[in-house]
């Protein structure tokens, strides 16, 4: 089958360079069979198409803004049947497609998009969409085999024995015999207690810092806006994961003994 032959003609403003991008194509029925042109053999398509108008909302251009919905819920997104998810994917991702391509013709005219949050109602719904086929893919397989069937995730070591959590993947050669493997996930070793207590170090004054930062904070909210201290809610202090982390991660480590890594 002969391939599309694309026609651009010279670049022009925004709102005037769509009108001017186009496709020619061979003759082909939307609905029926027909006898190509050029050719002997038959082919079924849908509906002819003539642009690149798909890839570009023309309804949309010199407006400040663009009214649209919310994301698409998980409660919503449980009811539909696979077929469903399947065609919906499809239609965010066409849509997130159309996005960027607006937003880089908007970007070579230096102006701004309409509606950007446009953009994170489309990645909330994919990302919906995706934790409730992983949900139904769950269910199927405690189902199937009494058990979820995921790469299973352990406590190892870095090239300088910092631990942290890796989670199993395929090789291509067996880990025993995997040269680079070996040497950026190797056993603890002497040399590695300097490098892994000047780390402990620097987490822990990480942790100081922003201890300090979140008081401090706090009581320029309470000059500025005269409150007392039970008045102000409590602000969220995430200053200490990172180091409860590297602790719980070196007491596992301590705690259990690999027999790969």
């Amino acid at each position: 089958m002969d391939m599309l032959r694309f026609v651009f003609t010279k670049t022009l403003p925004v709102t005037k360079s769509l009108r001017q991008l186009c496709i020619s194509s061979t003759s082909i029925a939307s609905t029926n069979f027909h006898r190509r042109e050029c050719g002997s053999s038959f082919i079924h398509t849908t509906g002819r198409r003539f642009d690149l108008y798909e890839f570009f909302d023309l309804d949309d251009f010199d407006v400040d803004e663009v009214k649209v919905g919310r994301p698409w819920r998980k409660e919503e997104l449980r009811i539909k049947s696979n077929t469903d998810l399947h065609k919906l994917w499809y239609v965010l991702l066409k849509e997130r497609n159309l996005l960027m391509t607006m937003e880089h013709m908007y970007r070579s005219e230096l102006e701004a998009l309409p509606s950007p949050e446009r953009f994170e109602k489309v990645e909330e719904s994919m990302e919906n969409l995706l934790d409730v086929v992983r949900e139904r893919d769950i269910a199927y397989k405690l189902l199937e085999k009494g058990e979820i069937d995921e790469p299973k995730s352990y406590i190892t070591r870095n090239a300088i024995g910092i631990p942290y959590q890796r989670t199993e993947t395929e090789h291509y050669i067996p880990k025993e015999i995997n040269e680079r493997f070996n040497l950026m996930h190797p056993e603890k070793e002497g040399w590695m207690d300097k490098y892994l207590a000047l780390y402990e170090e620097k987490i822990r004054r990480q942790r100081d810092y922003a201890k300090t930062m979140h008081q401090k904070k706090r009581e320029e909210i309470l000059e500025e806006f005269e409150m007392d201290e039970e008045e102000i809610p409590e602000l969220p202090d995430v200053s200490g994961d990172k180091l409860q982390e590297y602790l719980e991660n070196t007491s596992e480590l301590k705690d259990i003994n690999h027999e790969g890594r």
